[in-house]
């Protein structure tokens, strides 16, 4: 254990570069997430925000070149660790929610009989108790009617439901840090808030830190209470979600502002300017 872990820090990087066969995919990334807090990565396509959830699971390919002078989850030194030492770190420690519950789900089996699964994978959960537990997994992620959804498929419920589901999967193991992959892009606005309302109660209810990763700085600024902005794979802004939004700005934070909706008139492109895209400077 660390001392930035008893200081509340759960997801500590400094200095790291990931690299796919020699192409650089994440250049020089500090990042930090503390327990409460709701990080946000957010850049588009291709930025590398990605790499960086799954550097944090330990999931990126055997090919990854990943270096760095610290990369710590919950105190614990992950840099270079085996498949098989990463394996009782995930669900337990560090959690991950992604963008399609559908992926994160199998069509053959009841949502209670999933959650059993991953509560017994990660707690030794007496049979009596196994269906109270995961009915409360679920009321905490305010699904309704846990009673009877527990019975049911997949297919027989929504996608924010199904996001639900996930969750509570993604919390069954009582993890420290959650990592949250562009979870709501699939939903529309309505369902989309209130999954946002779910993750921000998480983090205020429970201590768990959350690093939120979106293309979409709407989503980001609702949420987040700190946020760092992604260029091809360079950080170039980072900072308090209010300061990013409200004060000196990089261009390509400037670039995302004005592509929210009611920022430019309709059918006008996003205009980025060629110099900073190639770039990738930091700036605070």
């Amino acid at each position: 254990m660390s001392d930035n872990h008893d200081d509340g820090v759960l997801l500590d990087v400094r200095n790291l570069n990931v690299s796919y066969g020699g192409n650089p995919a994440v250049i020089g990334m500090n990042l930090t997430v503390r327990a409460g807090q709701i990080t946000g990565l957010i850049g588009e396509s291709g930025s590398g925000k990605s790499t960086i959830g799954m550097a944090a699971m330990g999931l990126l390919p055997g090919y990854a070149r990943v270096e760095a002078d610290r990369f710590t989850v919950a105190g614990r030194d992950v840099l270079g660790l085996s498949d098989a030492e990463w394996r009782p770190l995930r669900g337990a420690v560090v959690s991950m929610v992604f963008q399609e519950p559908l992926s994160a789900l199998n069509p053959t089996m009841t949502i209670g009989r999933q959650i059993a699964l991953a509560l017994r994978n990660h707690h030794t959960v007496p049979a009596d108790a196994v269906r109270d537990e995961t009915i409360a997994l679920l009321r905490k992620v305010r699904l309704p009617d846990p009673e009877r959804r527990i019975g049911q498929y997949p297919h027989q419920l929504s996608g924010g439901q199904l996001q639900r589901v996930v969750i509570a999967m993604a919390l069954a193991g009582r993890p420290e840090l959650l990592i949250a992959d562009e979870p709501t892009t699939a939903l529309d606005v309505t369902v989309q808030a209130r999954i946002l309302e779910l993750f921000r109660a998480i983090a205020d209810d429970t201590g768990i830190g959350i690093l939120f990763i979106s293309h979409d700085l709407g989503v980001i600024s609702r949420i987040a209470d700190r946020v760092t902005v992604m260029l091809n794979g360079v950080a170039v802004q980072s900072g308090p979600t209010n300061d990013v939004l409200h004060g000196r700005q990089h261009p390509y934070t400037k670039a995302l502002l004005a592509a929210l909706p009611g920022s430019v008139p309709p059918r006008q492109p996003l205009r980025v300017l060629p110099d900073f895209l190639t770039r990738g400077e930091n700036q605070s």
